[in-house]
């Protein structure tokens, strides 16, 4: 079976996006990614497809940046940003109107659904609302056939969104995932949702864990009578600058513990802002800044070669999607055997409990910093959270006991 799976990234960091496509190739599919680099993004080099897909797997991308040679790529960045944006005022000013919502949800849908045609495949496996479009366009016009893959929850994707654009993103997936082949989603918080919303049958759930990668051997604790040694903590995500909800609070709960010492990695909006807030808080000498790395298996293999100890997520749940959803960065730190500190909110009490885990009250500071302190004052609890973390990771949060799921939906 060929299949088109799409995209409205460069695919570079898309964890999940490459792991199902190879795992498909790897079943003997034929599959080509289409992705989008969008005007913000890098072009980072893809991986290794042939390796990945046993030459089974290829990928195009749409460049969708302004910076290019020449007037054609000046004059399509001006025909997609304009297009989207006459859209989305139609949008504002007269509600969900057909085409209008699908253009404003999908900016890139007739790129991407030129270039989906063009495959010949026969199944188009839309990864987020922005692809559901040109997705199931492309089934209907080659009498091919579509899956949604629904990462977020998108109604309610974000606290600013406005009442209109929120209807016709609504308007647009209850149209549209009733005609799909097979729905998927990241956990069961979101199935449920999507069932309550739309009517249709439970989703088959496919979460964010990444694959088996071998951990190092621990060094002994060192002798109670010395001082505990530094409380290593990493955050890492696809954006790590103050933009991002909660990652301002960690900060300040870290300049109040002296004993952690914090890495960043990932990608940074403001680089600029961040430092001067660092240098405010007297964190230069105690945070470091690293690069973003493309995937999870990367981000897995850096923070175990790092010997970080605790993994922190500080998701706030001011909106349903980011209360529902649990991010994939605490199956990456499961991985690596790390303590998890995560914000108290359902997504991620669905997956973490007390063996693995504390928490914290979302945005609060003063809990954080408790919640650190006990941590970088007791090694041996670090420690007794870390061999749980990763003990769940093997027997139940690895790619290899969740990838059957996916291959059984193109039986179907």
């Amino acid at each position: 079976m060929h299949i088109c799976m799409l995209a409205g990234n460069p695919l570079t960091y898309d964890g999940r996006v490459l792991r199902h496509a190879s795992a498909l190739a790897q079943a003997g599919h034929q599959v080509t990614l289409l992705g989008v680099i969008g005007p913000n993004d890098e072009a980072a080099p893809l991986p290794d497809l042939q390796a990945l897909g046993h030459g089974r797997l290829q990928a195009l991308r749409i460049d969708r940046r302004r910076h290019g040679v020449g007037l054609g790529t000046q004059a399509r960045w001006l025909w997609t940003a304009g297009r989207r944006h006459l859209a989305r005022q139609l949008v504002l000013k007269l509600g969900a109107l057909p085409l209008c919502s699908e253009l404003m949800v999908a900016p890139v849908a007739l790129e991407l659904l030129w270039a989906a045609v063009q495959t010949g495949a026969q199944v188009f496996h839309a990864n987020d609302l922005d692809t559901l479009v040109p997705a199931a366009w492309a089934a209907r016009l080659t009498g091919g056939s579509y899956i949604y893959d629904a990462h977020e929850l998108y109604t309610d994707e974000s606290p600013g969104l406005a009442p209109q654009e929120r209807a016709a993103r609504k308007y647009v997936e209850a149209r549209l995932i009733r005609g799909a082949r097979a729905v998927i989603t990241v956990n069961d918080l979101l199935a449920a949702e999507l069932v309550r919303l739309y009517d249709v049958p439970r989703p088959t759930v496919l979460r964010n864990v990444p694959r088996l990668i071998p951990l190092l051997p621990q060094a002994p604790l060192a002798p109670s009578i010395e001082a505990p040694p530094p409380l290593r903590v990493l955050l890492h995500g696809s954006f790590v600058g103050l933009e991002q909800p909660g990652v301002e609070a960690a900060l300040q709960a870290v300049a109040q513990v002296p004993q952690v010492h914090l890495t960043l990695r990932g990608g940074l909006r403001d680089p600029a802002r961040l430092q001067e807030k660092l240098r405010s808080l007297g964190l230069t000498e105690r945070v470091q800044l690293r690069s973003r790395l493309p995937g999870a298996e990367a981000l897995v293999a850096a923070a175990i070669a790092e010997r970080h100890d605790v993994g922190l997520s500080v998701h706030l749940p001011d909106c349903s999607s980011r209360r529902l959803a649990t991010s994939s960065k605490v199956f990456e730190y499961l991985m690596a055997g790390l303590a998890v500190v995560a914000a108290d909110q359902e997504g991620n009490r669905h997956i973490l409990d007390e063996q693995c885990a504390r928490f914290f009250q979302p945005g609060d500071v003063a809990d954080l910093k408790r919640v650190l302190q006990t941590l970088a004052s007791t090694p041996a609890e670090v420690r007794s959270l870390q061999r749980a973390a990763r003990r769940r990771a093997e027997t139940d949060s690895c790619w290899e006991r969740e990838s059957q799921r996916l291959l059984d939906l193109y039986l179907e």
